[in-house]
């Protein structure tokens, strides 16, 4: 059973729940989610952030298995236009890769300038979290510590 199997169950237990409150065991997912990751394996604590990052890594890697998977079969399958009413037809997880990315995933450009003959080089990469190093001189204002780490490196 996948783990994506897993969660769908947790998250089919939860909804099913008559009353507003109470305790599900999520002990299959649990089982699974280590099983898959070594870093969720024994007792020591992952916070919510390595899970999130773990699972939206994990999604998009399946999605595009199964893109490529649907892809080559239609490519055994014989020429094809890949359209149906004359719109192009992607696959359904091609959609769901751009959801996950437009949702999480950003772009970073770093920068370098050569000291001798100041030519600058950028190149772009890709993430889905940002970390941020909040400190008490801004009193915990986002947009100037965004402003913080946009400053060159010295």
């Amino acid at each position: 059973m996948r783990i994506l199997t897993c969660l769908a169950e947790l998250f089919t237990q939860i909804s099913s729940q008559k009353k507003k409150t109470g305790v599900i065991a999520p002990k299959r997912f649990v089982q699974r989610l280590r099983k898959e990751n070594d870093v969720f394996r024994g007792f020591m604590h992952q916070d919510a952030h390595e899970f999130l990052n773990f699972l939206l890594n994990h999604l998009v890697d399946i999605l595009e298995k199964e893109s490529h998977k649907a892809k080559n079969q239609a490519v055994a399958n014989g020429p094809s236009n890949g359209q149906v009413n004359g719109v192009k037809q992607e696959p359904a997880s091609f959609e769901s890769i751009l959801c996950i990315a437009g949702l999480y995933e950003g772009i970073l450009t770093n920068e370098t300038r050569c000291l001798r003959c100041e030519t600058v080089t950028a190149r772009d990469e890709t993430f889905l979290d940002l970390s941020l190093d909040i400190e008490k001189q801004f009193n915990y204002q986002l947009p100037q510590e965004f402003q913080f780490y946009r400053n060159p490196e010295r």
